[in-house]
């Protein structure tokens, strides 16, 4: 399934010109579907398409009345920042449009929302799928937690199709379209997040580079290479090596062309390049990526390693996490989250940019942006009897969410009040824009995690022997998609 996403506001007011869609929900609280009336318009309506701020509306039909009813979300509550509900308005910016959000979207439907805390990170799969399990009289309508454990209840048998729910507009751009195309398997989709998810933003990694050092080895601005096409590999690995160092004798310190606080943050290396673990044939079957298993993965694990040893970030042959090098200064470049400027840097006196992680070469059409696995995925549970009404309640959260949260926590706080600059801002669109999903990491638990640890160990150890490791395992690869497939695909 291809969705066509709206970009932009002017775009939008083209598409939708003369076309409004009503949605009106069935009396059948077990019915999926919903009707859809299509209206001609007059250019006075038109307005109505949109709020006082020029965001896009939802289609929810504004009669709609969930009649008070209670539906409950297991969410995971040891979740990295900020996303659920917020108790009261404290004067904090993100915390007070969480309050606001929730308050509209229970006052609109007429619907209460309950949430259930459970943790449910990558390391508490098991303690979530154990809760899921254990639900009794349809206790759980959603579902949300770390996109790696959702995949998981997945997995399980425990979702129901999102396709199935017409009011769930996956073409609006509160659902990210690489998201709904990536994870779409045939006519299914179990799981979905966008601007409902706070940490969907917080999540999107991006390279930050120190202001200072730019200036003062008189480097290329990455904002102008960004912008002419030339933000590639060879050059990110060219302007950081140009920072020469002792290697034998790297003290806090010292000024480095590249440091990184995990061996996680490695990942942008591969992702960047616009390379996949799992894609989608021509006729829209899964299978493993033709990149994951390529000379040109290969090649981008030699090149790693040898880029991380050159600028001292190998110590007997194994990866130096630099907790505190570019906090401090001494770095030129960095990979992290967007969570990185909000939750850190805003607090430190280091001058930085941010710009999306370097194309593999200028060829590549777009960016590719990695998000981190702390995501968190939405559905709906299979026992419910309020599926229907779950999946009104979704949307309703992601289109508020649009208006009410992202304008804060993405425009306000990551983009203007943290960033030092306009152009600071415009990176953060592209990266925005350019997040990407592969159903490989989002099962990566189901493949063993494979799907990230065969190309992160390799750099982590220093050891090129990428392919080899690749070949070994790449049966078990093939075996465990095929399974992740027939499981998805059976009726659930």
């Amino acid at each position: 399934m291809k969705i066509v996403k709206i970009l932009s506001l002017a775009l939008a007011l083209i598409m939708f010109a003369g076309l409004c869609i009503s949605c009106k929900i069935n009396d059948s609280s077990n019915d999926t579907t919903l009707s859809a009336v299509q209206t001609t318009q007059s250019p006075s309506e038109i307005d109505d398409l949109y709020d006082v701020n020029g965001f896009l509306k939802d289609d929810i039909d504004p009669t709609t009345n969930l009649d008070g009813k209670t539906i409950t979300i297991l969410y995971w509550d040891d979740c990295p920042n900020q996303e659920f509900f917020s108790e009261k308005a404290t004067g904090e910016s993100v915390n007070d449009a969480i309050f606001s959000r929730n308050a509209k979207v229970q006052e609109r439907l007429n619907v209460e929302m309950a949430f259930v805390g459970v943790h449910g990170n990558y390391d508490n799969t098991d303690v979530y799928l154990q809760k899921v399990k254990a639900s009794v009289d349809q206790e759980y309508d959603i579902y949300s937690a770390h996109s790696a454990t959702i995949a998981v209840v997945t997995y399980n048998g425990y979702c129901r199709n999102l396709l199935d729910y017409d009011v769930i507009d996956f073409e609006k751009p509160w659902w990210p379209d690489t998201l709904i195309d990536e994870a779409t398997i045939g006519d299914k989709l179990y799981f979905a997040s966008g601007d409902i998810s706070t940490n969907m933003l917080y999540m999107m990694y991006g390279c930050y580079f120190n202001k200072n050092i730019i200036e003062n080895y008189n480097l290329d601005n990455p904002y102008d290479l960004v912008k002419s096409n030339e933000w590639t590999l060879e050059k990110f690995y060219e302007m950081a090596e140009s920072i020469s160092i002792d290697i034998t004798n790297i003290t806090e310190d010292t000024v480095k062309g590249f440091s990184c606080t995990s061996q996680v943050h490695l990942d942008p290396f591969f992702v960047g390049s616009n390379l996949k673990t799992v894609d989608h044939t021509s006729d829209g079957s899964l299978q493993i990526s033709p990149d994951f298993g390529s000379s040109k993965a290969q090649g981008i694990v030699e090149e790693v390693c040898s880029f991380l040893n050159s600028t001292g970030n190998y110590q007997n042959n194994v990866f130096v996490n630099d907790s505190k090098r570019f906090d401090n200064g001494n770095s030129l470049f960095t990979f992290n989250t967007a969570a990185y400027a909000f939750n850190y840097l805003k607090s430190l006196d280091v001058e930085y940019g941010i710009v999306p992680t370097p194309k593999y070469d200028e060829d590549q059409e777009d960016y590719s942006t990695l998000f981190g696995f702390s995501v968190s995925l939405y559905s709906i549970s299979k026992q419910t009897d309020l599926g229907i009404e779950s999946a009104v309640l979704l949307e309703c959260l992601g289109s508020e969410g649009y208006r009410t949260i992202t304008p804060v926590l993405f425009e306000e706080c990551m983009k203007y009040k943290y960033a030092k600059d306009d152009v600071t801002s415009q990176m953060f669109d592209i990266i925005r824009n350019t997040v990407c999903f592969d159903v490989g990491r989002l099962y990566c638990k189901t493949f063993n995690r494979l799907t990230f640890s065969l190309y992160r160990d390799c750099v982590q150890k220093n050891n090129t022997g990428y392919l080899t490791l690749y070949n070994s395992n790449e049966s078990f690869l093939k075996t465990t998609l095929d399974t992740i497939v027939t499981n998805i695909e059976k009726d659930q």
